[in-house]
């Protein structure tokens, strides 16, 4: 039976059987409507669509299975394959979650995140991150030394090293637009149009929180309105449990 017939039947409901025998004649070179109409006996009867599913998930499959073959070689080269980790390899069949586990060893290039980390902007990009600064072009006039030769610069780079932290490791940025602690910080509205950016380039959502903010305590019902952006989700709690 051939490796990919259980992995076909199972998705598309239909019988191991069939699914083997139209994979051995794919394999012969045979066309969709050939198999479809010329050799039913094999085939369980099978319609056209049937078996024109099974060819592209087959090609699918062929694909996923050169990858996997890379990225064993790739991890076996860095002397970090181990028979646990083979085992997941071997048995995942879904590209987006095979790319998850190459993830951690996959060769990294020398990008602009890096350069800027060489910098030391990934203090200031941390800052940013986590809304600890309501300015941070005033901060970012901190890090211009060396090779970082103005506040926009050192900017730039933390953008860098942010994207770079969302594309991997990122689901959703949940901010604070006005913050109450030690005072009243207002986000600054480059930063929460950038955030904005970020989101939807790297399709995260967005999520405000106006537990304090909310239900016109600002003079629009929502913070957020002041800016032109489009939280997913915003957050209100104590807003609508106090009532306006």
């Amino acid at each position: 039976m051939n490796v990919f017939t259980k992995i076909i039947a199972n998705a598309l409901a239909l019988p191991d059987r069939g699914v083997d025998n139209t994979i051995q004649l794919l394999e012969e070179n045979c066309t969709v409507p050939f198999i479809s109409r010329y050799r039913k006996e094999r085939t369980g009867n099978m319609d056209e669509v049937q078996v024109a599913d099974i060819a592209l998930m087959r090609e699918k499959l062929q694909d996923v299975a050169k990858r996997k073959e890379t990225i064993v070689t790739t991890i076996e080269e860095q002397g970090k394959m181990t028979d646990a980790l083979r085992k997941r390899i071997e048995d995942c069949w879904n590209i987006s979650e095979l790319e998850d586990i190459y993830l951690p060893y996959k060769p990294k290039r020398r990008t602009k995140a890096d350069i800027a980390r060489a910098q030391g902007l990934e203090p200031l990009a941390n800052t940013i991150m986590l809304q600890r600064d309501p300015n941070p072009q005033m901060t970012a006039q901190k890090y211009v030394k060396g090779d970082v030769q103005s506040a926009d610069e050192a900017l730039e780079g933390a953008k860098f090293i942010i994207a770079e932290t969302i594309n991997e490791n990122v689901c959703a940025i949940m901010i604070e637009l006005i913050q109450g602690e030690g005072g009243v910080n207002l986000l600054d509205n480059d930063l929460v149009m950038g955030i904005q950016k970020l989101c939807d380039e790297h399709d995260l959502l967005l999520i405000v929180d106006e537990v304090q903010t909310g239900v016109l305590r600002t003079g629009k019902f929502l913070a957020c309105n002041y800016f032109d952006i489009h939280p997913d989700i915003v957050t209100l709690a104590k807003g609508l449990g106090g009532g306006m």
